[in-house]
């Protein structure tokens, strides 16, 4: 479930700091590459490109779902199909998974040609590659297997989650590419859809991982993973310079220091850099399939997705309601508040769901449910009186509670969050996303998006009063789904 990716000049600018200790290299790495973000939002859109994608600096997310196993014909094919879409697209990074070796030569260290660090070396200067790990098994291609350095995490912290024991050998293996003359640049993880919902530690403990695996190894990449739309909350914090700021409020479990408050990690104490680069937030799921069902209004569904992030009520809920100015009780009439609406894929209104009405045409928030009071189909409770009263008045709220404007952030967290999308196409159950789309429905939605997100709809604030730009980075999930779905 990542915008002003590196691009050639970036890349050049790196050039004085790649033989530098681990330490610095990384902070000056964030800070040159903070700059560059800034001065390149401006001149992003002079690329020109017979692609309509060319308008903004894609991220492209490769599952390689069509390599088969033990079949290198299969990786050629793809590789040779990945290397034209990226020339042909303004892809600026393409972040492809990493196949277990064993059973996948193609991905192995001492592959014979052709292999991933042949093709890999062929991706043109303007696009970064990156590498990601899934749940999928891994063993080397060789034996024996080396042995990691570390393979553990230092006390006090506890084991791996058992879903990802193999992480160690994983980050081996990228040390050894980049030996080998593999030009990785960022290394994401990609542990879905093991981390339920809302379930943070063990996902933290595997971030914590890969920085104390780069410390101890001296070795210069970047780090991501990709979180769902609603984990703003480790989106920042794991993006946060250290000292972590006690803004953010509760931290996920496992994040770093467990035993000296908000400084740096005891494996790099004297550090200030964050434990990832970049977020990919994960902008789609079953739940919010509102946004994906508006190709004919591009501009309304961009609306719809800004407020999902900023915890705005936008879809009209089932039946109308009455509420009044002096006392915090709702009352409903043809109302399906606490069982949803499955034919039109409402959601229930659930506690700490804002609510809004019309007032003089405009739809303003009128509260949050309450945590206290039990929702029923026809009543509910909020937390605070209403600004205003309404007799049977139609209502709105959201499809998931998120609020991305909350907790407050810096430009510099921001700059390094990408929102993906993805063009899957379940329309047979009912969550289309964007596989319905045109490419030219798309882009205009991508430009209201961007272009409300900056302004009207902001969705990140550095205080209650100082709204943060969006930075325009978009990432496609995933390319050969893209391939399948996007219509001309």
């Amino acid at each position: 479930m990542e915008n002003m990716l590196k691009t050639r000049l970036f890349t050049l600018c790196l050039l004085p700091y790649v033989l530098l200790a681990k330490e610095p290299v990384k902070e000056q790495i964030s800070s040159v590459y903070d700059d560059y973000i800034v001065r390149g939002n401006a001149s992003v859109k002079k690329i020109s490109s017979p692609s309509p994608f060319s308008l903004y600096p894609f991220v492209l997310w490769d599952y390689a779902d069509d390599i088969s196993s033990e079949d290198t014909p299969s990786a050629i094919k793809h590789w040779e199909n990945l290397l034209q879409f990226i020339a042909s697209n303004n892809i600026v990074r393409v972040i492809t998974d990493i196949k277990d070796p064993s059973h996948f030569p193609f991905f192995g260290v001492s592959a014979p040609a052709p292999s991933f660090t042949n093709y890999a070396q062929k991706i043109p200067p303007s696009c970064e590659l990156a590498v990601f790990f899934a749940l999928d098994g891994f063993a080397w291609d060789s034996m024996p297997a080396p042995v990691p350095v570390p393979s553990i995490l230092p006390s006090p912290y506890p084991m791996l989650p058992a879903y990802f024991l193999d992480l160690p050998l994983k980050m081996e293996w990228v040390k050894q590419m980049i030996a080998l003359g593999v030009n990785i640049k960022e290394v994401v993880l990609d542990p879905q859809p093991a981390m339920v919902h809302g379930n943070v530690a063990d996902y933290q403990l595997l971030i914590d991982f890969m920085d104390y695996f780069c410390t101890e190894n001296n070795l210069d990449v970047r780090l991501g993973v990709t979180y769902g739309i609603s984990e703003r909350t480790p989106t920042y914090a794991n993006l946060d310079t250290f000292p972590t700021d006690p803004g953010l409020g509760a931290l996920p479990g496992n994040f770093p220091p467990l035993t000296s408050g908000y400084m740096a990690p005891e494996w790099r104490p004297t550090t200030t850099y964050p434990l990832l680069d970049h977020v990919y937030v994960q902008a789609y799921e079953p739940d919010i399939p509102y946004i994906f069902t508006l190709p004919n209004n591009p501009s309304l569904a961009a609306s719809c997705l800004l407020s999902n992030f900023r915890g705005d009520p936008y879809v009209q809920g089932i039946g109308t309601i009455s509420f009044s100015s002096s006392s915090k009780d709702v009352v409903g009439t043809n109302t399906v508040f606490s069982t949803g609406d499955p034919q039109t894929h409402l959601l229930q209104v659930i506690e700490d769901m804002p609510l809004g009405a019309m007032q003089a045409k405009v739809l303003t928030r009128i509260g949050i449910v309450s945590e206290d009071v039990a929702v029923t189909n026809t009543t509910l409770s909020l937390n605070s009186n209403p600004p205003f009263s309404g007799s049977n008045v139609p209502f709105y709220q959201t499809e998931i509670i998120n609020k991305w404007i909350f907790p407050f952030t810096n430009p510099t967290v921001v700059n390094n969050i990408y929102i993906m999308f993805s063009f899957e196409n379940l329309q047979n159950n009912n969550d289309p996303f964007f596989g319905t789309w045109s490419t030219s429905q798309f882009m205009a939605f991508l430009q209201s998006f961007y272009g409300q997100g900056q302004s009207e709809l902001p969705i990140y604030m550095q205080d209650a009063n100082t709204p943060i730009p969006m930075p325009n980075n978009f990432a496609i999930y995933d390319f050969n789904i893209f391939q399948q779905n996007i219509q001309n």
